[in-house]
């Protein structure tokens, strides 16, 4: 027994050590986290730790095949054919993204979180007439298949550290998820001790799980084993037999159920299972939420949240349980003013175009004119269209830079965009050397998202934009995109690769939140670029391409190089260098221009002389037309009615000093002893005569609007005017009958009035004195005066 076990082991020790040898295909599964089925994952076994994965590839002498009949799962997170779309930061919120099927050298997710210095993301070329991509994009995908002249292959360059093996001596090279059986052929290319001259191209058949080796190698040659290997050439001792459960090289009944053991997921060898409360083979069936409730009868299957519903998010919008208003900027019901402002003050925005008045920038805003001003918001009449000439817009390729406000990161999106001559021109790469210097600079800092883990825009999946809005302001190069070529819309799109000085990278610019600058200066240099095959290298409907992507919250400057392909013709190539400084249009040097160099607008990067030069008019303006303004140099500024700088006042006049005229009527406020109309009855904004008498109603102890008053028996202007004692007999046969008396109706019949000291019947000031309080003139003639 003992021997039999040392000859096993030593058996299973030559199929190693050959296995290694041979850089066989070990194709191992675990179940799916979320998608259903099984995850299959496909390695290639190296020998030294300094053996590198070069590619995968498929061609009419070697074909690429992978058979999956159920269909395999693709993520719709994931919009890249390999790894680099699988961003750990969305794995807790949508799990299944880690069983995506993708193709991929090394890599499980993308090379800029792997942890591993100088990894690269692999880059792939295609027939396209038989594109590879699709199976790793399409879920549901049934076989990928290569067997054309031109082929495909998806690798990494040498340099890239991750074609290197892990700890156990081998490099992932593709993973697939499906539900059913799987089986085809790969073919790989291996450099031994990373040396490309003793490169190794090999094939390996694979059907399930198992380790394969490549065609021509050892294995078992006895055609009445199990494991009889048609394409072994020396028997390497491994021949199998049967054993009574049919397991090629199996052990026999030795499992709880005889040949097999209790099935995972099974409680017993009937084919129950457990059901939701624990019994094995009970009648409920689910419990997804472990909260002892039968699903079925679960009213939720799940956690209701804070805001009352299963399985909601909780209270995490801006406001709470539910989002801003749609038109409101905050929870309170504030609104943007015209300068952005959440309730903000601005009073004013005449032209409705979103900027306060007084932040207005003046300025051309023409597109077609020669002095067309990209940050004027607000256009002052001095569009130029004569001066810069027929041939001054035709340029060559030239760099444009345009913004636009950022989505939610704050500061400015700045996109940099090739200039094309004809729909046919090609974008092909751009590039920095020691001959031309890749620049750019940023130093407030630019915005990189950490859910786009790509240096390009590969990684801003349209489907996350509505929960992620600013990872559309994330920095990024590219070539024609912006975002993942597989959901562009546009056939043969293929997202950009990149290759890199690893002393001097690029790629840490479009990672790194903050980051102030980008330079390439070596003489290795470093370069994004796509092949001449790929479509969005051609100009969109505005004959441009787009390049770049930028957001900081301050300046921008630098030089962009670029090659272009007229026509589309590689042998036509242009290499080209444009200078730039925020945004505006940026010829490339060696372009035509004016090469004079007494004009305003010499251009000492022109080699050839397109007739644009200008003078200074006597304004000082470049190419201008002179003191033709109204105000001579310049037209008299809106608002202004003179060249003095003057406004009109309340009433019309010029530089008047009337500020204001509320009511229209030509008087000035200050003077104006009316700001409104005077009514009928003389009062300024009253409510004219409405009043029982017109403009006043009946005053207090008149009876009517003639001032008559009640007598004593009741009668309106009655004679009598009295009755005290109420015996109807009026009372002025005794008493003072004068209206006019301070003793009216009193006393007897005489009657008394008031003195100048309102004393009733009183005798006035006496001789004397000033004033009823007794006082005497001064020395001075002062009533009460202290002289």
């Amino acid at each position: 027994m003992m021997k039999n076990l040392i000859l096993g082991a030593l058996a299973l020790l030559v199929v190693q050590t050959l296995g290694h040898a041979q850089y066989s295909l070990t194709v191992e599964s675990a179940p799916a986290v979320g998608a259903g089925g099984t995850v299959y994952r496909f390695y290639v076994q190296m020998q030294e730790p300094t053996d590198r994965m070069s590619a995968v590839f498929g061609n009419d002498q070697a074909s690429l095949l992978i058979n999956t009949p159920a269909g395999v799962f693709n993520s719709e997170y994931n919009t890249s054919w390999n790894a680099s779309g699988i961003n750990p930061a969305f794995l807790p919120v949508f799990p299944d993204l880690a069983d995506d099927t993708y193709a991929t050298i090394g890599l499980a997710g993308p090379a800029s979180t792997s942890g591993i210095a100088g990894a690269a993301d692999p880059s792939i070329v295609e027939d396209a007439d038989q594109a590879i991509t699709p199976y790793f994009l399409t879920d549901g995908a049934t076989n990928l298949t290569s067997t054309t002249l031109t082929g495909s292959s998806w690798y990494v360059l040498n340099t890239a550290t991750n074609g290197l093996p892990d700890a156990n001596l081998q490099v992932l090279i593709l993973q697939v998820t499906t539900a059913g059986d799987i089986s085809g052929q790969i073919n790989y290319q291996v450099f031994p001790m990373g040396v490309g001259e003793n490169q190794l191209q090999l094939s390996a058949v694979f059907d399930g799980t198992g380790t394969f080796l490549p065609s021509g190698g050892p294995g078992c040659t006895n055609e009445d084993a199990c494991n009889y290997d048609v394409d072994a050439t020396t028997d390497d001792g491994s021949c199998l037999t049967l054993d009574e459960c049919n397991v090629c090289g199996g052990e026999g009944a030795i499992y709880q159920c005889g040949c097999a053991d209790v099935p995972e997921g099974n409680c017993d060898c009937d084919g129950n299972q457990l059901d939701a409360l624990g019994e094995c083979g009970g009648l409920c069936q689910a419990d997804a939420d472990t909260d002892g409730i039968c699903d079925d009868i679960d009213p939720c299957i799940g956690v209701i949240d804070v805001c009352g519903i299963c399985n909601g998010p909780g209270d995490i919008f801006e406001c709470g349980c539910a989002d801003i208003p749609e038109g409101d900027c905050d929870c309170d019901g504030n609104q943007l003013d015209a300068l952005g402002e959440c309730g903000g003050l601005c009073e004013a925005d005449a032209n409705a175009n979103g900027i306060c008045d007084d932040a207005e920038i003046p300025g051309c805003m023409a597109e077609n004119a020669c002095n067309y001003d990209a940050s004027a918001t607000e256009d002052d009449g001095t569009c130029d269209y004569c001066s810069c000439g027929d041939e001054a817009e035709v340029v060559d390729f030239p760099l444009v830079v345009e913004t636009s406000p950022a989505v939610g990161a704050g500061g400015t999106v700045y996109r940099f965009y090739v200039q094309m001559q004809e729909p046919t021109d090609r974008m092909s790469a751009v590039f920095g050397n020691d001959q031309a210097s890749l620049l750019i600079n940023t130093p407030a800092g630019v915005f990189n998202s950490e859910y786009n883990t790509s240096w390009n825009a590969s990684g801003i999946n349209p489907a996350f934009l509505p929960v992620f809005p600013d990872l559309a302001d994330d920095t990024y190069a590219t070539i024609g995109l912006a975002g993942p070529a597989s959901t562009s819309g546009i056939a043969g799109a293929a997202d950009p690769s990149i290759v890199e000085d690893a002393d001097q990278a690029i790629t840490p610019y479009f990672l790194t939140d903050g980051a102030t600058n980008l330079t390439s200066t070596t003489l290795t240099g470093s370069s994004w670029y796509v092949l001449n095959t790929a479509t969005n290298g051609l100009p969109d409907a505005n004959l441009q391409v787009l390049i770049l992507q930028v957001t900081t919250a301050g300046d921008i400057s630098g030089q962009i190089n670029y090659q272009v392909f007229p026509m589309g013709v590689g042998e036509n190539q242009l290499q080209l260098s444009a200078v730039f400084d925020g945004t505006g249009t940026f010829l490339p040097s060696g372009g035509p221009g004016c090469t004079n160099e007494d004009a305003c607008n010499y251009d000492v990067d022109a080699t050839t002389d397109d007739g644009s030069c200008l003078t200074l008019d006597e304004c000082n303006v470049c190419g201008g037309e002179g003191a033709i303004y109204q105000c001579g140099c310049a037209d008299v500024p809106e608002g202004n009615c003179d060249c003095d700088g003057n406004q009109l006042d309340a009433l019309g006049e010029c530089g008047g000093l009337c500020q204001a005229d509320a009511d229209t009527d030509g008087i000035c406020d200050d003077i104006d002893p009316c700001i409104g109309v005077i009514d009928v009855c003389g009062i300024c904004n009253g409510p004219g005569d409405i009043f029982e008498c017109g403009c006043a109603d009946i005053p207090e102890g008149d009876c009517d609007c003639d001032g008559n008053q009640l007598d004593a028996l009741g009668e309106c202007g009655g004679p009598c005017a009295a009755d005290a004692d109420v015996d109807g007999i009026c009372d002025d046969g005794d008493n003072c009958t004068d209206l006019a008396a301070c003793n009216y109706n009193e006393g007897n019949a005489e009657c008394d009035y008031l003195d100048e000291c309102g004393v009733c019947g009183g005798e006035g000031i006496a001789d004397g004195d000033c004033d009823c309080d007794g006082n005497v003139n001064d020395a001075l003639g002062v009533c009460g005066g202290d002289c």
